[in-house]
């Protein structure tokens, strides 16, 4: 099977909104506690047990920034220290169960032909699940996250900012106790995939 990364984990904060530095991520068998490695390598190379956080909050291998990578259905968890990492205790983050890997690319061929929206702010509501969705406004746009209402485990939207739209951007933004596990900007010809894992939680998969 493929290596994909892992909803392409690139930093982690915590609630104050500081880089979680030293803090452990760690993969298990999907439904258990039996470790399973991580490549830092689409090839599937470098594998490793667990990896630490830098003081930026983001994994790093021996002193190189690195994408994980996993190639199957997974859980997983991020912890403040090694040990409980290696006691699978007491995680800061997770655990996270039955996580598939799917690439952004692969999600939006499987979609329906894309829909668009011309506006600068829209809720995420469970009627665009399935869409691909274009964003075609100029100016910069906002996709809020207020509600999991209507959302089941593993229901995904994909958004795009096509080329040419513009030079601004596409963000995400939470209010209503949601929460993205992770929240980066999308620049124009790039695609992001917003999941729902339950628990009002969502995860992120792009650039």
């Amino acid at each position: 099977m493929a290596w994909e990364p892992m909803n392409d984990v690139l930093q982690f904060v915590d609630a104050d909104g500081d880089p979680c530095s030293g803090y452990v991520l760690k993969a298990y068998e999907a439904g258990t506690t039996t470790n399973k490695s991580m490549a830092t390598d689409s090839g599937g190379g470098g594998l490793q047990a667990s990896i630490t956080l830098n003081a930026e909050g983001k994994p790093e291998v021996s002193g190189n920034e690195v994408i994980p990578y996993i190639d199957s259905i997974h859980k997983w968890a991020l912890f403040t220290n090694q040990t409980d990492a290696d006691a699978n205790s007491n995680p800061y983050a997770g655990f996270y169960d039955n996580v598939p890997i799917t690439s952004v690319s692969t999600v939006a061929s499987n979609f329906s032909t894309p829909t668009t929206y011309a506006g600068t702010a829209r809720s995420m509501t469970s009627a665009d699940i399935g869409y691909y969705i274009q964003c075609t406004n100029t100016a910069a746009v906002v996709i809020t996250i207020d509600s999991s209402a209507g959302f089941t485990a593993g229901d995904e939207v994909v958004w795009y900012y096509p080329v040419g739209t513009g030079t601004v951007t596409l963000t995400f933004a939470t209010s209503g106790g949601m929460t993205l596990q992770d929240n980066r900007t999308v620049t124009p010809g790039k695609t992001a995939g917003i999941k729902y894992l339950g628990n009002d939680t969502f995860s992120y998969t792009g650039p």
